[in-house]
């Protein structure tokens, strides 16, 4: 008998050790990576996807309309984009009267489909915020002209973008800067950070947008 309430003391003991083991497992803080190269899972069939908790540190996801939900347990916020293609606005994609898909903005690219797509991840960190930009092989092959970023209050910073490929056929930039365009809880900001084939010229005329294919943080 005492034999039987030793071996139940046991195992007693072991399921507890096992439970407080799972508990702690579950609450180790996950390491994040901060290599490019690691933000990107391959889900088969040519698609990429770009890793946004990864990126993020844990504080993002996408929601099924496509934004992106910014909560870092201080501040709690969205970030929306919006693009042109040929000069025609879309938000999510952009389709012919077919249906056929022409241009889309995801975090699951795919460089095989001809489609052209493009996604952005913002991040906050401490005084900066930072927007990593992806675009796919068929955007640097379908797009004519030089593809440029252009960010600010009033859209004063100007640059090409530097196509770092970072996984085969996807290709990342960024631009950090500092957060005085933001409101403290970042509910509010002017400016934006766009992507696309835009010169400086059709920037500060802001007179047509015909021809251009874009994508924007908003």
């Amino acid at each position: 008998m005492e034999k039987k309430w030793v071996m139940g003391l046991v195992l007693i003991i072991i399921v507890i050790g096992l439970v407080l083991l799972g508990f702690y497992v579950n609450n180790l803080e996950k390491n994040y990576s901060d290599n490019p190269h690691d933000w990107i899972n391959d889900l088969g069939g040519g698609v990429k996807e770009i890793d946004v908790e990864e990126i993020t540190d844990g504080a993002s996801l996408i929601d099924g309309l496509g934004s992106q939900q910014w909560n870092d347990g201080t501040i709690d916020t969205a970030f929306g984009f919006e693009g042109l293609y040929n000069g025609e606005y879309f938000i999510r994609y952009y389709a012919d009267e077919s249906e056929k898909k022409l241009m889309k903005i995801t975090n699951e690219l795919n460089k095989n489909n001809g489609i052209i797509e493009g996604f952005m991840v913002g991040k906050i960190e401490e005084d900066y915020f930072i927007t990593y930009i992806f675009l796919d092989e068929d955007w640097k092959l379908k797009v004519n002209g030089e593809t440029n970023l252009v960010w600010g209050t009033r859209y004063e910073n100007f640059r090409k973008f530097r196509f770092e490929e970072i996984n085969d056929g996807i290709y990342m930039d960024k631009v950090k800067e500092e957060k005085e365009r933001f409101s403290e809880d970042f509910s509010f900001h002017k400016g934006n950070v766009m992507v696309g084939n835009f010169t400086l010229e059709q920037i500060e005329q802001q007179d047509s947008t015909e021809g251009l294919f874009v994508i924007r943080i908003i």
